[in-house]
Order: C-alpha cells, then structure tokens, then sequence
C-alpha cells in the first residue's frame, strides 16, 4: 500500500485541502474471454478468491467464475501476458487476441488497469491440459458453456465480478460479426 500526501485542484479552481490517501500500487495485466464462434461457447475459469472469501467469511463464497487472467512481467506487453496466462490456465492457445477495452479495476482503491481481450480459440483443440500453474498455487477448473447459458449466469449473480461481465457483454454486441 501507498499512502500519499496531496492537494489537488478542486472543481472550484481552487486548491483543496492536503488529505492523506491510500492506494494499493499494483502493475498492469491482462484478461482474456476465450470464445470459440464455431461452438458459440465461452471457456470460464472457477477459482478461490480471497477477496471474494474475505466479503462474506464463508468458503463456498470464495469460488469465482472468472475469465483467466494474470499480471504483466516486467518488459511484457500486454497481449504476450494474455497468450501465456490462456495457455498456463486453460490449456487453450489463442487463434487470435481482439482488444475489447483498457480500464481501471476501482481506481479509488488500486492503481491495477486491465488489457481486457477476446481470445478467439477451437475448443476442440487444446495444447496442453491446463488448470494452472503449482507453483504459483493455482487450482483452477475449466469450464465450458455456450453464449446463452453464460448470460443467465450473468443475470441469475452466478458470474459476479466486473471482468467477466464486460467481457461477455462485449461479446454479446460483437457476436453475430465474429460468428459471420
């Protein structure tokens, strides 16, 4: 965490009192929504999340369905970080990586910004088995829906983080072109 020290212009022009802020500093990464046209199936991650166990204090509350995901290394942009978290976590190498949006995860809190992806792939076609990495102590299941199922997972509170939801919504207003 980083705590600062600042005044900053106020909407009035004027310079506001100093006041003492806390950010948790945190480098770029990048997400993907593995899609495959063919099938109009999506490719979801379930893994335990602390933040998601640390909300409610009950374990069953700590699995998240997610997109996969992962911090960029230093030197690495952000689409080589997107091929190789897909590969380490679903076994899937992307056919091609289509940019959807660059945003800031809860810029009240964290400095992280997100390199959000469609990952166009053949789910028919894995490059390797997937899950995760041990020692980075991922635990990570895969799984596979088509389009309309992974929605009502959006409506029914069963996909319930931010990356996963704009991802799919993205989606859903660029479907019919990628499926063309």
């Amino acid at each position: 965490m980083l705590k600062a020290h600042l005044r900053y212009e106020q909407f009035s022009g004027q310079l506001g009192a100093e006041v003492t802020l806390e950010c948790l500093h945190r480098g770029p990464a990048s997400a993907m929504l593995p899609y495959d046209p063919q099938r109009d199936e999506v490719l979801l991650v379930k893994q335990f999340r602390i933040g998601a166990y640390m909300e409610r204090q009950r374990a069953e509350e700590g699995w998240t369905l997610e997109v996969p995901a992962g911090i960029c290394s230093a030197g690495d942009d952000p689409r080589q970080t997107a091929q190789r978290e897909m590969l380490e976590e679903t076994g899937y190498a992307p056919l091609a990586l289509e940019p959807i949006m660059e945003y800031l995860i809860s810029p009240g809190f964290t400095s992280e910004r997100i390199f959000l992806y469609l990952a166009l792939v053949d789910l028919q076609r894995p490059e390797q088995a997937g899950g995760g990495l041990d020692h980075e102590n991922e635990d990570i299941a895969l799984i596979r829906v088509d389009f309309t199922t992974a929605m009502a997972m959006v409506s029914d509170g069963r996909i319930n983080s931010a990356t996963p939801i704009l991802a799919l919504q993205w989606l859903a207003q660029n479907r019919h072109r990628l499926r063309g």
